[in-house]
């Protein structure tokens, strides 16, 4: 479980970016903004959109890089490119840096949405493989109410040192990791995978299903196979549902929505949006329980 920790921190790094729009961005609306004039509205939004402009077409491009150089690379560049957003915010709080730094949040959530779920997958043992793929979104859920906490207490540039941390954490501890077992294999390193076996197995992961891995499934086999077509339309559909659903606005603009639609209420805006970052935690906290003993089933209908 330790090690599923490491793997999944990128995904918290990614849920503080979109949990640091909430309290920052109208702090940088404001008269008292750290940056040299209050930042437009517009631009705010832009910072907001611009992860998932970007974010888009280069899940293509890491599903190229996890087949070519490997899950580890890949997960290694996701929290690289998460340092690279913070840092560009800490350098410049120009509208460009602001806007580019964003851009680049769009990297990590591709990588944290296509490498985190396949590496677990592929180290974890069948009878965890749920409760151990559900961290992922936890992890997202978590990094949110962090970075709406955070929000109400730091200043601007603290809560940036803060999130930088993360992903430069992450760097450092992910280099003693093994290689998927399963990649090795694809990319014919025979003798690698035994050691990559042996350090999985110090690890206390078991993988043993990822000899049951055909190296030879393709994209294809999403339309072409019937059970697989089937599987793939049902997650589609929940999850273009959830994103139409308008939670991502939300979840960025959390803290000006309360704002706006509580006055009068004891609690501040930012302190409003931590209890909807907490309400996500347990309802992710509660599905990680569940999942392996009602099964994927019951809490897709939930």
């Amino acid at each position: 479980m330790s090690q599923t920790l490491r793997v999944v921190l990128p995904v918290f790094s990614y849920g503080t970016a979109i949990g640091w729009i909430s309290p920052m961005g109208p702090r940088l609306m404001s008269e008292d903004t750290p940056a040299a004039a209050p930042v437009h509205p517009d631009t705010i939004s832009w910072m907001a959109s611009v992860v998932y402009m970007v974010g888009t077409p280069t899940v293509f491009l890491f599903g190229y890089i996890v087949d070519n150089y490997g899950r580890k690379k890949a997960l290694m560049l996701t929290s690289f490119s998460m340092a690279a957003c913070w840092g560009l915010k800490l350098y410049s709080t120009e509208t460009w840096a602001l806007i580019t730094a964003r851009a680049i949040v769009g990297l990590g959530v591709s990588g944290s949405y296509v490498v985190t779920p396949l590496y677990i997958k592929e180290i974890s043992e069948d009878t965890i493989r749920g409760t151990l793929g559900s961290l992922v979104v936890l992890s997202q859920n978590l990094g949110n109410l962090f970075a709406y906490i955070m929000g109400e207490y730091l200043s601007y540039h603290a809560m940036l040192w803060v999130c930088l941390i993360v992903p430069i954490l992450h760097l450092v501890l992910f280099m003693a990791m093994p290689e998927t077992p399963s990649y090795l294999l694809k990319s014919g390193k025979v003798e690698p995978t035994a050691s990559s076996h042996e350090n999985t197995i110090k690890l206390k992961i078991c993988p043993s299903s990822f000899i049951k891995e055909d190296p030879n499934t393709y994209f294809m086999a999403c339309v072409t196979d019937r059970s697989t077509f089937r599987a793939f339309r049902i997650v589609l559909i929940i999850t273009v549902a959830r994103e139409l659903c308008g939670c991502l606005a939300v979840l960025h603009f959390a803290s000006l929505i309360f704002s706006k639609a509580s006055a009068g209420c004891l609690l501040t805006a930012n302190q409003q949006a931590a209890v909807l970052g907490l309400v996500q935690f347990v309802g992710s906290c509660t599905a990680s329980s569940l999942v392996e003993r009602t099964g994927r089933k019951v809490g897709l209908l939930l």
